[in-house]
This record gives structure tokens, C-alpha cells and sequence, in this order.
């Protein structure tokens, strides 16, 4: 962890986006991956989260990637990055 002042704030006010490719293939992976996931079964809380969206700066770009509540995750990342 970096305690330098001012790490987190180059943060602040980033915005991150999901091309119309991104979420054809996070619909066609989460139609597959419903087919076997076992936490699709399972009780979750009062706000029904199943799934986390992650983004990851870099210095060459931004990894990208779904994560369901099971661990299953979905590489979303631009293949030219």
C-alpha cells in the first residue's frame, strides 16, 4: 500500500467503460457459465449481487474482467492492449 499523498486521488473521477463487444461477451460467458455455476443456487443477500465488475489502470491500459460470486471470472480486457 502506497501512503504517498495524493496516490489515490489520481483516481478520483475515473470513469470506465464497456464497449457494445464487451457486453455481447459477457451476455454469451454469463448464459454459458449459468448452465454450471453453483452459486447460482445458493442464497444470496437482500441486494442479489452475483457479480463484480473490475477495472485495473495499468501503464499500457485497462484490465477488465467480471467475477462471479462462485470465483468464475470473465476476461474482458482489449486484445490490442
Amino acid at each position: 500500500m502506497n501512503d504517498e499523498p495524493g496516490f489515490f486521488e489520481c483516481f478520483v473521477g475515473k470513469t470506465f467503460h464497456l464497449t457494445v463487444d464487451h457486453l455481447r461477451n459477457l451476455k454469451k460467458w454469463r448464459e454459458e457459465h449459468d448452465k454450471t455455476c453453483s452459486f447460482i443456487r445458493q442464497p444470496r443477500p437482500a441486494t442479489g449481487e452475483r457479480f463484480t465488475y473490475c477495472f485495473l489502470p495499468t501503464g499500457i491500459g485497462t484490465a477488465q474482467w467480471a467475477e462471479c460470486g462462485c470465483g468464475e471470472k470473465c476476461d474482458l480486457t482489449d486484445d490490442d492492449w
